[in-house]
């Protein structure tokens, strides 16, 4: 098996996104090729980068799919946080240590990691946050989180989503236990 190991092959290529575009819009090769006046064969070409599309058939393509020709030359974004390298923070609250796991530069989603001492809480006040979501997923113990002056007990394997912006609090309602709790926030708090 022959293996390419160059920068621009490491990377996806256009070939795949063209694809992935594709599939996500529900298209088959016969409806694309219908819709770009292109023949199914040449497009199955160029979804495997077996050959190069001129500009103009890389215009109809992603225009189809409603994509920007920009976006299929970005680099990806995959970003890896190990765990020994989550950055700890303070967020407020007692007895409660919090870890990002995501990176700085993640804007769309924020993922928490928070472990709660018996008795920890996020503070005594409710809170919104300037976000559209928020999902609390118990990894471990318990958590009580009120929202909107509504208690919901949760437990381990417990998630619940909610709007960012609804008064909340929470805290580990045990005295013997501790809890962790993973917090998804869609945006990411700036």
């Amino acid at each position: 098996m022959h293996s390419m190991t160059n920068d621009t092959t490491s990377e996806l290529g256009i070939g795949a996104r063209l694809r992935a575009a594709r599939r996500n819009r529900g298209m088959t090769l016969e409806q694309l090729g219908s819709a770009t006046q292109l023949s199914k064969g040449f497009i199955s070409h160029v979804e495997r980068d077996a050959t190069s599309p001129s500009v103009a058939s890389l215009l109809k393509i992603c225009e189809t799919l409603g994509i920007s020709i920009g976006s299929l030359f970005e680099a990806g974004d995959t970003q890896l946080v190990r765990a020994n390298e989550a950055r700890r923070i303070f967020l407020g609250g007692r007895n409660v240590v919090d870890w990002v796991l995501t990176p700085r530069s993640e804007k769309r989603v924020q993922l928490l990691h928070t472990r709660l001492e018996p008795g920890g809480s996020g503070g005594d006040e409710s809170y919104r946050l300037p976000i559209d979501v928020e999902v609390a997923y118990v990894l471990d113990g318990r958590l009580d989180l009120r929202i909107n002056g509504e208690l919901y007990p949760l437990e381990k394997g417990d998630a619940i989503t909610f709007a960012g912006n609804d008064p909340h609090s929470w805290g580990n309602p045990s005295t013997k236990e501790p809890a962790e709790v993973l917090w998804l926030l869609s945006p990411a708090l700036e």
